[in-house]
Parts: structure tokens; sequence; C-alpha cells
């Protein structure tokens, strides 16, 4: 995506510099990338602080496996009488 973008970019200074000079401005470019940063700075703090804490590091939008994935699979070892094994994460 972003090798797409160099198509738009001038080739020299002078290319630049009549860009500047013929093409009017719009600030609602400068808004729309605030704006795409400021949706992406939260959203990967918000992954991060949901990473650290216990009760939310389990679901997948965290980067964990699940949290209804880790009752619903049988325990592993072939020992079912020992009822005390508690899955922790």
């Amino acid at each position: 995506l972003s090798l797409a973008v160099l198509y738009f970019l001038p080739r020299q200074k002078a290319e630049a510099q009549e860009r500047k000079a013929t093409w009017s401005r719009r600030p609602i470019y400068g808004y729309v990338t605030v704006a795409m940063l400021s949706v992406a700075f939260v959203y990967s703090l918000t992954v991060n602080f949901m990473s650290m804490f216990p009760s939310t590091m389990c679901l997948e939008f965290a980067g964990g496996d699940g949290c209804d994935s880790a009752l619903a699979k049988p325990p592993l070892s072939s020992n079912s009488s020992n009822s005390s094994n508690v899955l922790l994460r």
C-alpha cells in the first residue's frame, strides 16, 4: 500500500514547487491524517492494556486464544480422578 503512494509524490524539487503554487490547499487532508493516526494510537493502547490484565488477556482481540476455548477443551492428562485441576492463564 505504501509503495502505491510513491506514485503520487513529486519527482523533483521543481515539480514540488509547481504543485505548491498551482494546487489548492485542502486542510481536510491534515484532519484525516491526524484522525487516522489517533485511531491507530488508541487501538494499539487498548490492545496493549487488554493484554496486561488476566481477565482480558485471553481474548482473541488482545492476542489470546479466546476465553471460551480454554474452558471447552478437556484436560490433556489421562488422570481424570483429580478434579482440582484449574487452568490458569
